[in-house]
């Protein structure tokens, strides 16, 4: 119904929703030996694990699996090549865009290399590299935003937290801190010399409200990032951590991952290469609008794209034609618009509305 729609989406505009890092950083398709009771879509954070881990054998094989939707040629060329291992002949099957899969086999192709797994991995080129760890901090960062909305609330500024600040006032937050999530930390940056500044939130800036919600922070986790102090407790144990404790609990239990110390010598899948960022917290879209469409046809598209713009239609009758949209149709859909600052997911913006799960719908999904 209508009034529900208008709720949700003012309940939106009004609260806002957590600043969580969107499925398609995880990879928008899981391995076709996943599991059907997992909800984390995607491999990618997993494969960020075993790198932490050195476990470069397993990354490998992970990476070479068939994958949900991808087409029957492809799987058919990765089902033949975990039953031959023959690298050789794969490279004469694997597609040349699967950049990721081809370097690692060309290296696996020479002569006394079938066995140098790291060697494999480091031929990836270095952006694809760091989209593994990325998913993987990003994956605690979700976890970690969790635990901190459920104990203090969304929309909220409590002692302990973190807030950006800026370098003019040591009391005052920037207004506007959306690039602080993926960009910095996508460009590899070393010993943290980038890092936004941040500090604790105090009981007195609290009972001042010296910040508002926008303002805070979570650490994407890294060797140079601060930790919020706040503390929580876990419902299943009544185990007490603080900021710091919960990501390396989290990473320990995730995948087994420490992330103060390094397991093997590569230095591009060690946490000493990453020093991690700051995310806001909370999010609010910009311009939140919503306008209601009538239609009968489920077949049609109800807005038109970007490229249906570019290639009008010849059709002298164009101009007249509704495309299956009535003002009385018998369907009622609902069209959203908004900005996102860069980093930002408009696919979180569409689970808080729908309160479903954020995840890539097929053509033949029934949804």
């Amino acid at each position: 119904q209508k009034e529900t729609v208008i709720a949700a989406v003012n309940a939106l505009r009004e609260i806002g929703t957590i600043n969580y890092f969107g499925a398609q950083r995880f990879g928008n398709v899981s391995s076709t030996n996943q599991d059907p009771s997992e909800t984390s879509t995607g491999t990618t954070h997993k494969i960020g694990a075993l790198l932490l881990n050195g476990k470069f054998k397993e990354a490998i094989d992970v990476i070479l699996q068939p994958k949900m939707k991808e087409s029957a040629k492809i799987k058919q060329a990765k089902e033949k090549y975990i039953e031959t291992q023959d690298a050789q002949e794969a490279l004469r099957t694997f597609p040349r865009f699967m950049h990721i899969e081809r370097a690692i086999l060309e290296v696996q192709a020479a002569k006394g290399r079938e066995n140098d797994f790291s060697g494999q991995l480091l031929a990836i080129p270095s952006k694809m590299k760091r989209m593994y760890i990325n998913a993987y901090q990003s994956y605690l960062w979700n976890k970690v935003a969790s635990e901190r909305v459920r104990k203090f609330g969304v929309n909220t500024v409590v002692e302990g937290d973190l807030v950006a600040i800026t370098d003019e006032d040591d009391g005052k937050t920037v207004e506007e801190i959306q690039k602080l999530s993926d960009e910095a930390y996508d460009k590899g940056l070393k010993g943290g010399q980038s890092l936004k500044k941040v500090r604790l939130v105090t009981a007195e800036d609290v009972a001042k409200n010296a910040f508002d919600p926008s303002d805070v922070v979570l650490p994407v986790p890294g060797h140079a990032v601060m930790y919020p102090s706040w503390t929580t407790t876990r419902e299943d144990d009544n185990k007490t951590f603080d900021g710091k404790s919960l990501f390396h609990e989290l990473a320990m239990n995730e995948g087994g991952v420490t992330l103060e110390h390094t397991k093997h010598s590569i230095m591009e899948f060690s946490m000493r290469s990453y020093p991690g960022d700051y995310r806001r917290l909370f999010l609010k879209p910009k311009d939140l609008k919503c306008e209601f469409i009538r239609y009968d046809d489920t077949k049609i598209d109800l807005v038109k794209t970007d490229m249906d713009a570019f290639v009008k239609k010849k059709n002298k009758n164009d101009d007249n034609n509704n495309n299956g949209v009535e003002k009385e149709g018998k369907l009622l859909a609902a069209k959203l618009s908004f900005k996102l600052g860069a980093g930002n997911y408009a696919t979180m913006i569409l689970r808080e509305l729908t309160k479903a799960q954020a995840r890539e719908y097929s053509y033949d999904d029934k949804c």
